[in-house]
């Protein structure tokens, strides 16, 4: 950067960096073995049972596990992911621990098997038809919604995953239930709301990067 240029707002792969405090990168793994490595602070999440792929990791009945990573509760907080489920049925993408039980605005990914997808422990869920085999890419907010480039819809419902163990999964609920069927390419978190725009952005980031094809 020259003397007097102005930072690039955005990371090495392209997405919006100002907040970013959690990334999972389905090509940048980390260098753990077996494991997936958090890009901003290392956290690592010991691989149990998920197949690795060359852009994510496959699961199927299968999870990834982590040592107690707090998120402090926030209604702040911007949650995206890329994924491919295979299944309709309700299920877990990722679950933080909790820092109560049913402890309100702990980050989360949670398909509803209605036509719902929760990102904060009880707080807005955002309207979510899933086709088996699409890819999604999704990024919400309390106040903004967009999946795969479309505005999405709030829905007034609440979920509670209720994870109060010491323990944070992929791939399943903290009681192994709920197992999510299909592919996860990417998880990040934000500390602060992004704006549909910096949305947009890193979604055609995850189109070029994981190859998803979609019109965004």
């Amino acid at each position: 950067m020259m003397a007097g240029e102005a930072p690039s707002p955005y990371d090495e792969y392209g997405y919006i960096k100002n907040g970013k405090i959690f990334h999972l990168d389905g090509i940048d793994i980390g260098e753990v073995a077996n494991s997936w490595v958090d890009i901003v602070n290392n956290v690592v999440y010991a691989n149990v049972s998920a197949t690795r792929l060359t852009d994510g990791w496959s699961f199927s009945s299968s999870k990834m596990t982590s040592a107690p990573n707090y998120f402090p509760a926030s209604s702040n907080y911007t949650v995206e992911t890329v994924i491919k489920p295979t299944s309709t049925a309700k299920q877990v993408i990722w679950t933080n621990v909790a820092n109560s039980a049913g402890g309100a605005n702990t980050p989360c990914l949670l398909v509803s098997g209605d036509g719902r997808f929760a990102f904060l422990q009880n707080n807005a869920a955002y309207n979510l038809s899933i086709t088996t085999g699409n890819a999604y890419c999704i990024s919400l907010n309390t106040s903004v919604g967009l999946i795969n480039g479309e505005d999405a819809e709030k829905s007034g419902t609440n979920y509670d995953l209720n994870n109060t163990s010491a323990t944070a999964f992929i791939g399943t609920r903290n009681n192994g239930k709920l197992y999510y069927k299909g592919s996860i390419h990417s998880i990040r978190v934000y500390n602060r709301k992004l704006s549909i725009s910096e949305m947009l952005n890193n979604q055609q980031v995850d189109n070029q990067r994981f190859n998803l094809g979609l019109s965004i």
